[in-house]
């Protein structure tokens, strides 16, 4: 079975920080999951509820695709200090 591998790429459009997680080279997926284990529950709740973004998920026969659409804003140092002193 060839290798498979994990390709990330983020770019700025407008006023977005976009990230897109292709996997390629893994075992051909059928279908997609009935469930959602821990790690996209997390995933969806961190961008989602915690960044105010929108996460997005395509399961191609090659495999997953993944887009995490962000405001730039959300990952500033600034706003990440705000947060931590409203939770004080």
């Amino acid at each position: 079975m060839p290798e498979g591998r994990v390709i990330l790429t983020t770019e700025t459009r407008d006023d977005r920080f976009v990230l897109t997680w292709v996997e390629e080279g893994g075992p051909t997926i059928s279908h997609e999951p009935r469930h959602a284990g821990f790690g996209s529950s997390l995933a969806s709740l961190s961008v989602e509820n915690q960044l105010g973004g929108k996460l997005e998920r395509r399961w191609e026969p090659q495999g997953l695709i993944l887009t995490a659409d962000l405001p730039s804003t959300a990952l500033s140092r600034r706003r990440a200090a705000a947060k931590t002193s409203e939770t004080l």
